[in-house]
């Protein structure tokens, strides 16, 4: 859901805001290096729609949003989730490929784009960060 984070910062604010001292911030986000933060990027947002549409056929329009990316990397999260105040446990996560068509020789080609990158190229991450008590 970060890939949608239009203002990172006054993002973070609000969740410091909220977020009781010892809480936690858990998401799971397309990687911005990772193949569906390549993809999307590569796509201008006004066709998205109609793109996810060849890719998850079953995908409503309205539940298809602009996505922008800008706290998608390893870096982002430590910029704007400072150690001082955060403790930062997110990884990188190469799950079942969701956008593939039902086309079983792309699924297989992202399964294996999967296996040969490294973690900081993954499709996901699982993010877990906690607000320090």
């Amino acid at each position: 859901m970060l890939e949608h984070v239009a203002a990172p910062a006054e993002f973070v604010r609000e969740i410091a805001r909220v977020l009781k001292p010892g809480g936690w911030l858990c998401a799971r986000t397309p990687a911005k290096w990772g193949y569906i933060g390549i993809g999307a990027r590569l796509v201008p947002n006004a066709l998205h729609v109609a793109f996810l549409k060849k890719l998850q056929p079953n995908r409503k329009a309205e539940d298809v949003f602009p996505t922008v990316y800008g706290m998608n990397t390893m870096a982002a999260l430590g910029h704007y989730f400072d150690k001082s105040e955060w403790k930062n446990c997110t990884y990188g996560f190469n799950g079942v490929p969701g956008y593939h068509g039902n086309n079983a020789v792309l699924f297989r080609l992202i399964q294996f784009w999967g296996w040969l990158m490294p973690r900081s190229l993954s499709a996901k991450f699982h993010i877990f960060i906690q607000k320090r008590p």
